[in-house]
């Protein structure tokens, strides 16, 4: 059931007795520049969709699921993405400038990509795009 609620939940380490103590951790990037193998042309845009996101790169657009396991990208309507993009609010507790946020009373600074050029985030996870890379960065919010 918790894996449910929290698709950060890592049931091997909760059992080797690693408690995941920080309510903010960079759990993931998702995505890469096509040149390299990956499915952005630029650096992506992101926009939340219920609980998955939506990723915009040029004139592209893909449904982002992910969890600790991993992520997919699954092709998606760039009119979808814009929609989405215009409804997309963070919740009040969570603020993101520059390169840095803050979720709760808790602060947080992600160094090595810049400013951050979107942001969006369901219950679980906050989805970042920055300037210096094509990829989704993803953070757990506990």
């Amino acid at each position: 059931m918790r894996l449910l609620a929290d698709p950060w939940y890592d049931p091997s380490a909760a059992t080797a007795g690693n408690g995941q103590a920080s309510r903010v951790q960079v759990i993931a990037q998702a995505g890469a520049f096509r040149g390299f193998g990956g499915v952005f042309v630029e650096p992506p845009r992101v926009a939340s969709t219920g609980e998955h996101f939506l990723v915009r790169s040029g004139e592209e657009s893909w449904l982002l699921t992910a969890d600790v396991f991993g992520a997919t990208f699954h092709r998606s309507n760039l009119a979808e993405f814009e929609s989405a993009e215009k409804a997309t609010k963070l919740p009040a507790s969570l603020r993101v400038s520059d390169s840095k946020l803050s979720w709760k009373d808790e602060r947080f600074e992600i160094g090595g990509l810049g400013k951050f050029t979107s942001s969006a985030a369901n219950d679980t996870t906050l989805a970042l795009t920055s300037e210096l890379t094509h990829s989704v960065i993803l953070v757990a919010l506990r």
